[in-house]
């Protein structure tokens, strides 16, 4: 989206809340979802604190009309996590990531998509941006479990969670655990999008950099 169309939303979503704010008033869960919607615009622009306080504006109506215990508040935790991990406050995105994992639990539990995806898969993200390999792997792994039961071994989501794994292995300097991941990876793109994909370019291209790394040379040409 460009600049322009970054105002054109806030301006129209700005329309609706003034008429919410008329006519359903603070309190409402409309008014709850375009002070969301305004948030993200301003997390896409990078307007970070712009996007704290409009979510924060959300959360104090989810909290006050569905609770603590909601789906709903938990995406507005989640929402908040991000924002937090993109400044680099990454105890804040844990702590939000976490109080929407306990949310998740507590209403669609442990096996669901979106305790893999939002909760589980973007603290494993956090943990790596902070060079915690161990927990990046740790939640990475909860992730992935519940993708292969749900998804499956041959799912886009899977490769996802894989190539995730590949990395953090790469940088753990564990590099045969880096290429089974990888190779992991590759095989379901293979299937997939097959072997023209830009996608699967970049995973020949990590898979020659870790061997590379080990001094495989001939191998690196290979891929």
């Amino acid at each position: 989206m460009a600049f322009g169309e970054y105002e054109q939303a806030l301006e129209y979503n700005g329309k609706a809340l003034k008429i919410f704010l008329a006519t359903v008033g603070e309190a409402h869960p409309d008014t709850a979802i375009t002070y969301n919607n305004m948030a993200a615009v301003y997390r896409n622009q990078g307007r970070y604190d712009k996007a704290l306080e409009y979510y924060s504006k959300a959360s104090s109506i989810t909290l006050a009309t569905v609770g603590d215990s909601h789906p709903d508040t938990a995406t507005t935790y989640n929402n908040m996590a991000l924002v937090y991990s993109s400044q680099g406050q990454y105890e804040q995105a844990l702590e939000y990531y976490g109080k929407a994992l306990k949310i998740r639990l507590s209403t669609v539990g442990e096996a669901h998509p979106d305790t893999a995806t939002t909760t589980y898969n973007n603290m494993a993200n956090v943990y790596y941006k902070q060079g915690r390999y161990e927990q990046a792997l740790e939640y990475y792994g909860k992730a992935l479990k519940i993708r292969l039961a749900t998804v499956g071994e041959a799912h886009l989501s899977t490769a996802t969670t894989y190539k995730n794994m590949a990395h953090v292995y790469d940088r753990h300097g564990q590099s045969d655990k880096a290429l089974e991941y990888h190779g992991k990876l590759l095989k379901i793109q293979l299937a997939t999008v097959g072997e023209a994909h830009p996608n699967t370019a970049k995973t020949f291209t990590g898979m020659a950099n870790v061997y590379m790394n080990q001094g495989q040379y001939d191998k690196a040409l290979e891929y």
